[in-house]
């Protein structure tokens, strides 16, 4: 947290959740929400916008509940949605718009327009979304809704001897870092050179950015291209789609070039031919000429800035080989992708970007990656398990156009990992052996404090999360439950888990209020996975939350320290019983936050009860990367709130 921190009075109310309102039909409650579309720079009106209202409340839809379609697929797909009724309307010139008639619900309120990044209601700053609450009795509502102007960045890309380079892919990547300091790269779509080596990336949000040339080889084994292309003119898919051809690679790719049983595919600018008979290739370079993002530069963008200038040189160096077999707990393991990602390309707590290599094992388990850059790498071996269907309507798990879909992306082989570390220098041959690991499987149910689990046709969705707290950026596992709230994930990985959960019923939403595994309380520590199944795991869940609603006394808001303008405000709310975790990267999923609006006033929640620390500070300051060090700042200058459970949410 850095800060000096300049901390502002605010007056709490503690609102506990009531029963659940009324069908929309019959609420009382008749609001108006009017808004303005504006310029988040300069505060000018937008023309042109279109506003799109979400969250009506629209009859819950549960799993057992027909679907909304006549077995379209793409309408199948949208009947599983959880969201609520949408409304569009067409701000006028001066960037003003109403939405009449609202009940008592949780809105967004999105808008977009020409040259503009899509907003929403509440943002200060570009990307995600925030909320509008309509309460019981109110009759109106005021929302600004800011747009940021799309940044452009231009340049040329050129080859060692000064040539244009046509048709190379440049992307940006830009850097984001919440507030408990976790990074994290939002990659733009990526922009072609024309036949002067002239790329523009448009559409970009205001940040910094890095700028690479990505580049990366494929190598799969041919048979597995003849057998797909076999398969598909028979009609018979075969098993693993196309997974079976390995990540990057295509059976009708033009500019792959068959060496002996494999298939070579660059998977941006063609490798150059070496004069001497070593293979030579091009590596990615990031702007201004660096190999790796750690010794980049970052691009900063205003909003609506058009940056030139930002060029590129390619040049070839001689490559090597990397040859490998993995192997299982029954065996060789074929068509197991492979990745290769260098050692060191990275800060500690940042993700891999890019990969420089992938591949694909053959029947009897061996792999070749071809065109290697010379430098350190981890060699990983991974096939995720298959997609969960466990909440799907049997409409649309049984269509024959998603059964396709889902058999392309992979099938239904079971998850594999494992990896291991290779050195190679230029024009060498290396050697390596990975073993897999199936994974374990982990095993529960839903509970609830609040009585019996509620009947499965109310429940419009309930899912547990696991996420890893041992580094590396992988993105949390999202694992649905069944009808019965039971939930099975297989192919875990060992290693430290923070386990959450969440359910939707009609009327309600449901927090985690305890964690149990092997008959221990993990609610506020790891759950430690080892090398053997767990079972019995508990995550109970309760609707008994409450609100905290507060004002920020204006007379206590300076300026902000950076700008000497009044700052983005952002209400904290804190467990006041944070020196309990175990692991401070457990603050994530306890720590709740809210913007305070422009008129000062906040709303955190739902939250489980408790006792709260509650402190509003400067959006711009605020920083837990410290962990539990800078929660203990935080707490020395809060307000202490104890949040009573309400009979359910509404």
């Amino acid at each position: 947290m850095k800060f000096g921190l300049p901390l502002w009075l605010c007056l709490v109310a503690v609102v506990p959740q009531q029963a659940p309102p009324p069908p929309a039909s019959t609420v009382l409650t008749s609001a108006v929400l009017l808004g303005q579309v504006v310029d988040a720079e300069t505060g000018d009106p937008v023309e042109d916008a279109s506003v799109t209202l979400t969250g009506r409340p629209v009859p819950a839809r549960g799993r057992g509940a027909p679907p909304a379609s006549d077995g379209n697929i793409f309408e199948l797909m949208m009947a599983r949605s959880d969201r609520g009724g949408a409304e569009r309307v067409a701000a006028s010139s001066n960037g003003r718009f109403v939405f009449r008639t609202l009940p008592v619900a949780l809105y967004t309120v999105r808008a977009e327009a020409p040259g503009y990044l899509n907003g929403s209601a509440g943002l200060l700053r570009p990307g995600g979304f925030a909320s509008v609450e309509i309460r019981e009795g109110q009759t109106s509502a005021r929302v600004s809704v800011r747009l940021w102007k799309q940044a452009v960045l231009t340049g040329v890309v050129v080859d060692e001897a000064g040539e244009p380079v046509i048709g190379a892919s440049v992307t940006a990547y830009r850097r984001e870092i919440n507030r408990f300091g976790t990074l994290s790269y939002d990659s733009s779509r990526p922009a072609t050179t024309d036949d002067r080596g002239v790329y523009r990336l448009s559409g970009l949000r205001p940040g910094d950015h890095l700028v690479a040339v990505p580049q990366s080889q494929s190598t799969a084994p041919a048979a597995a291209a003849d057998a797909f292309m076999q398969g598909l003119l028979s009609g018979q898919m075969p098993e693993g789609g196309l997974g079976s051809l390995g990540r990057g690679a295509s059976p009708m790719d033009p500019r792959a070039v068959r060496v002996g049983e494999w298939r070579l595919t660059s998977d941006n600018v063609q490798s150059p031919a070496g004069g001497d008979g070593a293979a030579q290739a091009y590596r990615t370079v990031f702007f201004p000429s660096a190999t790796s993002p750690v010794d980049a530069s970052f691009v900063s963008l205003r909003s609506g800035e058009e940056r030139s200038g930002v060029d590129f040189t390619l040049r070839p160096v001689i490559t090597g080989r990397i040859s490998g077999v993995v192997t299982g707990p029954k065996g060789a393991v074929g068509a197991i992708p492979i990745r290769l990602v260098p050692v060191g390309d990275r800060r500690a707590g940042e993700p891999s970007l890019l990969e420089v290599a992938t591949g694909l094992t053959s029947a009897d388990g061996r792999f070749m990656l071809l065109a290697v850059p010379p430098g350190q790498y981890r060699v990983i071996a991974e096939r995720e398990g298959p997609p969960d269907m466990s909440d799907m309507p049997e409409e649309l798990a049984s269509n024959p156009m998603f059964q396709m879909a889902m058999k392309m992306q992979g099938g239904a082989r079971p998850p594999m990992y494992g990896e291991t570390t290779v050195t190679l220098a230029p024009g060498d041959t290396g050697d390596v052996a990975i073993t897999v690991t199936g994974g374990v499987t982990l095993a529960g149910r839903l509970a609830t404090q609040d009585g019996p689990m509620p009947a499965k046709a109310g429940v419009t969705r309930a899912t547990i999360t696991l996420r890893s707290l041992d580094g590396g950026g992988d993105s949390p596992r999202f694992v649905r439950t069944d009808a019965e709230g039971k939930f099975t994930a297989s192919g875990v990985m060992p290693g430290r888990y923070a386990v959450a959960g969440t359910m939707v019923t009609e009327g309600a939403s449901w927090l985690v209020a305890g964690v149990e595994a092997a008959g221990r309380d993990v609610t506020d520590s790891a759950l430690v996975v080892e090398d053997k199944d767990v079972s019995g795991i508990i995550v109970m869940l309760t609707s008994r939350v409450g609100i905290v609603r507060g004002t920020v006394r204006r007379d206590t808001v300076g300026p902000g320290a950076a700008t000497g303008t009044p700052p983005t405000l952002t209400a904290v709310a804190v467990p006041s019983n944070f020196m309990n975790w175990t692991d401070p990267r457990l603050i994530a999923d306890r720590v709740h936050f809210d913007s305070v609006s422009p008129d000062y006033a906040f709303r955190i929640g739902p939250m489980l009860p408790g006792e709260y620390l509650i402190a509003v500070v400067d959006e711009a300051q605020l920083d837990l990367s410290g962990g539990l060090a800078a929660l203990r700042r935080l707490a020395a200058q809060a307000t202490r709130v104890t949040v009573s459970p309400g009979p359910g949410q509404g």
